[in-house]
């Protein structure tokens, strides 16, 4: 069985995930959305023929969509997230998911009491070497980290 999928943001790392999910046995896009109307030209040119190309949120959730991919600019992924949850869909946001601490637990708050799926992207967190090197510095063999 497959999710009715729509990515909404079709640039450098949008079109990364809409390869993805136009070869993924477990999503059916239906819909992919930008506001830019050359990288809807690209959608256009490498989506599913089905998928619908749309500018709008709105619009990509009316094709039928019950999950949103969230690959736009950094600064609106906190709006577009609770957009997407109030429309009553799950979502994945590639990382970050807010800008501030308040608007990520607004995300989270809002997904939870609405019994919503909301996930975070974050490429490599399942890699075997990230997760050796999360281990190593676990275990104590890295000396003291600052940031990760």
């Amino acid at each position: 069985m497959s999710v009715r999928v729509a990515l909404i943001g079709c640039g450098a790392w949008g079109q990364n995930l809409l390869r993805t999910l136009g070869e993924s046995p477990l999503a059916e896009l239906v819909a992919v959305a930008d506001t830019r109307s050359q990288r809807r030209d690209f959608a256009r040119a490498h989506a599913p023929a089905s998928a619908r190309i749309v500018a709008t949120l709105e619009e990509a959730i009316a094709a039928g969509a019950r999950a949103v991919v969230l690959a736009t600019p950094s600064p609106t992924h906190a709006n577009v997230a609770l957009a997407a949850i109030e429309a009553g869909v799950d979502v994945l946001v590639e990382k970050p998911l807010a800008l501030t601490a308040a608007d990520a637990e607004a995300c989270v708050a809002r997904a939870a009491a609405l019994g919503r799926v909301g996930m975070v992207g974050h490429l490599l967190r399942y890699h075997p070497a990230v997760r050796r090197l999360v281990a190593l510095a676990e275990e104590g063999h890295l000396g003291e980290v600052r940031h990760l």
